[in-house]
């Protein structure tokens, strides 16, 4: 194997390396898509979050986080029968 790599040093090809790069970097990308839809499908389906996250904004009226109330972004909470 090193004799391949020091054989012919003047010689070596890049485009396996590019090749070779593209698909590890697609990968990488699938993998991430994948993920994340999995995480959410969990999060958010299976285990139903969206749905007490609405119930609870429909019930007690939005509330901002501390990051909002901080910049001053959320005046008032927002009720349902608004």
């Amino acid at each position: 194997m090193g004799d391949l790599i020091l054989e012919n040093p003047q010689q070596r090809e890049l485009w396996p390396i590019a090749i070779g790069g593209a698909v590890f970097f697609y990968l990488w990308r699938i993998t991430a898509l994948l993920f994340d839809l999995v995480f959410v499908w969990h999060r958010y389906v299976r285990h139903a979050a969206a749905l007490d996250s609405i119930a609870e904004v429909c019930e007690e009226g939005y509330n901002g986080s501390a990051l909002e109330n901080w910049a001053g972004m959320t005046k008032r909470p927002v009720t349902a029968s608004q």
